[in-house]
């Protein structure tokens, strides 16, 4: 008979992807512990009231690639207080001189628009951009949502080719874009610095440009408005100072354990 130490799986570190793969194993009817060692779990995505009366993001995250994954769906966040609330224009760049700004919307013509009033240039050269990398992305995701295998990859890709653009297909050049950093890439693509820096920051969020950016709310009156605690409290997880086992909805058992004040749990 199991022992209150006796689990299948301990995890360290309750951040969203910690969270996330403890969600998963304890809906597979595995016994999971997950240690912390800050007063609140989520890492990244975690929400805290720094200044009293406001709750802030303190990781500033942006959550894109999640809504591209089935996380949402297989764990049922949203049976446990978790709501997003589109954003458009999604992302909002001023210029530092007070000269103008640019804001990233859905819709490719308004950012496109918009750019424009800082670089006709960096307009057009973001609509090549989207139209070479919606299907290249659209072929990556593809192989990171099944079982790892280099034949996928390579195989999804040159499935992408014949929908880039007739000018833009050659394998080799596909090739070096996929694995240079972006860095250089926005280098090469993008003129002003306006623009660089705003497809940076694009980047460092791991976002498509045209995925809209979304602000996560709970109405499960938790600390963190976020899917990485609402996968904790998917399999009914508790953060303490003390490690705690409380009955797992997705599981058979599954338990967390934190430094610093109680988390609390459903």
């Amino acid at each position: 008979m199991p022992t209150q130490t006796d689990y299948d799986v301990i995890i360290v570190g309750g951040g969203h992807n910690g969270l996330t793969c403890a969600g998963y194993l304890a809906k597979a009817n595995l016994r999971v512990l997950v240690l912390e060692r800050y007063k609140v779990i989520g890492g990244a995505v975690c929400t805290e009231e720094v200044i009293p009366g406001y709750n802030i993001d303190i990781g500033s995250s942006a959550h894109i690639m999640i809504h591209l994954t089935p996380i949402i769906q297989d764990l049922q966040l949203e049976q446990h207080g978790l709501e997003y609330i589109d954003m458009d224009p999604f992302a909002f760049y001023p210029l530092p001189d007070g000269s103008g700004s640019i804001s990233f919307y859905r819709d490719l013509e308004k950012t496109c628009a918009s750019i424009a009033t800082v670089s006709q240039h960096d307009a057009e050269a973001y609509r090549r951009f989207m139209a070479f990398w919606k299907p290249v992305n659209e072929a990556v995701f593809d192989t990171f949502l099944n079982p790892p295998s280099v034949w996928r990859l390579f195989g999804s890709m040159a499935a992408s080719l014949p929908r880039l653009p007739a000018n833009e297909r050659n394998p080799l050049e596909v090739t070096r874009r996929l694995m240079t950093s972006y860095a250089q890439l926005i280098t090469e693509t993008f003129e002003s610095e306006a623009m660089r820096s705003a497809m940076t920051w694009l980047a460092a969020q791991s976002g498509h440009p045209l995925m809209s950016l979304r602000r996560a709310t709970s109405s499960a009156g938790t600390r963190c408005c976020t899917p990485a605690a609402q996968c904790i409290h998917a399999a009914a997880a508790v953060c303490l100072r003390r490690r705690w086992r409380v009955p797992c909805k997705l599981g058979r058992r599954c338990a967390a354990q934190c430094s610093g004040a109680p988390y609390p749990g459903r």
